[in-house]
């Protein structure tokens, strides 16, 4: 899949970064931003605040779990597994700051323990914006003609990197504007599809899944990895 971020900035390398607080809660939209594209505040701005938070979450499951907004400095440990790439969790990479390796499966030292090695992008390394990371340079595998791969191992790399859309596209805003009104309307979930005052019968009309138009869903699959 193809990611194109035009506000994007030029990729980064390098070391010694350290790792921030990542926030991955945040909503995808505001109060304020809904005001500005509906042209009138909602009713309860704390009710708001806590909807668009609960839509906003909803929305990141289906993109199967992709924050989709933009997270700086996120700091992860991934298993080598003797591959020559892995697959970063969160698309789209806008930049890798750090990626350290623990060697020590290729270690002579006697005694082992952890030989921890910094990475140079273009050099050990290189990555794409679909978040392939793969391992270059030079060596063997275990004694074999297979070329670099990642060590064998259970959380023996490291990688710090910067992914995501900022600003957040305003498509997927306003999938979360029209899920949180529909809620508004209809705490139930459910479609209202008809009415009728005398014995209040009232009539409810199938929807996709929480409550989302193909449309919307649509809107979430293409920020979503393939």
């Amino acid at each position: 899949m193809s990611w194109i971020d035009p506000q994007a900035p030029g990729a980064g390398s390098g070391s010694g970064a350290a790792p921030q607080v990542v926030k991955t809660d945040e909503p995808l939209a505001t109060v304020a931003e809904w005001t500005t594209r509906r042209g009138t505040a909602p009713p309860n701005t704390e009710q708001a605040d806590a909807l668009l938070a609960g839509v906003s979450a909803i929305i990141r499951d289906l993109a199967q779990g992709q924050i989709i907004s933009r997270v700086k400095d996120d700091a992860i440990v991934m298993d080598g597994r003797g591959r020559a790439r892995l697959l970063l969790p969160q698309v789209p990479v806008v930049s890798v700051s750090e990626v350290v390796v623990d060697d020590s499966c290729f270690s002579v030292v006697p005694g082992g323990g952890s030989v921890e090695n910094t990475l140079t992008e273009g050099v050990g390394y290189t990555v794409t914006p679909e978040g392939v990371l793969t391992r270059i340079g030079y060596g063997f595998f275990l004694g074999t003609s297979a070329g670099p791969r990642w060590p064998w191992g259970d959380q023996n790399v490291r990688v710090t990197y910067t992914h995501g859309i900022d600003p957040v596209p305003l498509s997927v805003k306003e999938v979360v504007f029209a899920l949180a009104e529909r809620t508004l309307a209809s705490p139930s979930g459910r479609t209202v599809m008809s009415e009728q005052l005398g014995r209040w019968v009232t009539q409810y009309g199938p929807v996709a899944a929480a409550g989302m138009t193909e449309l919307e869903l649509a809107v979430i699959r293409r920020y979503t990895p393939r």
